[in-house]
């Protein structure tokens, strides 16, 4: 999305801000690939290069089979 600025720290009074993180180093998709696929028990799993910072992700999933069944599911966790 171009043209659109996002303040995590918020600047409603012009004087919050702060935060300790450096958030040049931040990124809203940690993690995308549009070609995983199951094995036999409809199981998947990945790896998540996963950034040094303390925070929490959310895990968004949607799935497709041939024949057009459709599901999707999320999960959240944190590194530390």
């Amino acid at each position: 999305m171009s043209g659109i600025t996002f303040n995590p720290w918020g600047d409603g009074g012009k004087g919050g801000g702060g935060g300790g993180a450096d958030t040049a180093k931040l990124v809203d998709t940690l993690y995308w690939n549009p070609d995983l696929k199951t094995d036999a028990n409809g199981v998947v799993t990945f790896e998540v290069p996963a950034t040094e910072y303390l925070t929490t992700w959310r895990i968004q999933a949607y799935a497709s089979t041939t024949d057009t069944k459709v599901g999707q599911g999320s999960q959240d966790f944190t590194v530390n």
